[in-house]
């Protein structure tokens, strides 16, 4: 029995992780024919519709599809940078922050509403598996900020190892935050000098170089994340 629980929780992440590759194959595919059969101008034409016309139909698009990305595992990054290139900072930043938290709290009671601890109870054993399922808020903080774990599939891990919701909640909104006001405010700059066309001036060329100031922030702050000793300590 053991060999089969243990068998179970060493088979089920990599499948896991197999099904979004698929999945992420699959949408790039249909990117690429999508690409490729309709012309350039009519994409342009569309992407400037979008622009000038969005609207609440827009934004509850934009929020139902990033929820489902999340559920599903799916590349998140683009749905930031299209908040911020069709709503704006503030309400992108609202809609992002809000759907990307929801998903994870749905990914988490899924998980654990059907992921059995008895699949995971060797796994979870492991210091570094009880350092990726952490009850404190700083923990779970810094481990949204540190890319060694995808942030989609340590929803399902928290659900799994059945960790405190206030904690998972708290953690998971303060340590998604900071990329996601990089993305969105990356879209944002995109519209600006989409809009432009030629006509750039020291504006838009300010708007870049917060960018990039604001890149090279969280990347420290990833690094911090990385070398913690509140992480160590955990250890």
């Amino acid at each position: 029995m053991q060999k089969t629980s243990s068998r179970k929780s060493r088979t089920l992440p990599s499948s896991l992780v197999r099904w979004q590759l698929a999945a992420v194959l699959m949408i790039c595919g249909i990117a690429v024919a999508l690409t490729f059969a309709v012309p350039a101008e009519q994409w342009q034409s569309l992407l400037q519709n979008l622009l000038d016309n969005q609207g609440w139909k827009t934004s509850l698009l934009l929020f139902g599809l990033y929820i489902v990305a999340v559920i599903f595992m799916l590349p998140l990054s683009p749905f930031a940078l299209t908040a911020g290139l069709f709503l704006g900072f503030w309400l992108g930043t609202l809609i992002s922050l809000v759907a990307i938290n929801l998903g994870a709290l749905l990914s988490f009671a899924i998980s654990r509403r059907y992921l059995h601890s008895d699949y995971f109870k060797q796994s979870f054993s492991s210091k570094s598996m009880r350092l990726l399922t952490s009850n404190d808020i700083k923990i779970i903080s810094l481990l949204r900020l540190n890319p060694i774990v995808p942030f989609s599939f340590h929803n399902y891990l928290y659900g799994a190892a059945r960790t405190k919701l206030r904690p998972y909640l708290w953690g998971t909104l303060i340590g998604s935050a900071p990329f996601t006001l990089l993305l969105v405010y990356f879209g944002v700059t995109g519209r600006a000098i989409y809009s432009a066309g030629a006509s750039i001036d020291g504006w838009h060329y300010t708007m870049l170089g917060i960018g990039v100031v604001l890149s090279v922030a969280l990347l420290a702050l990833t690094q911090y994340a990385k070398s913690s000793p509140h992480l160590a300590n955990k250890e």
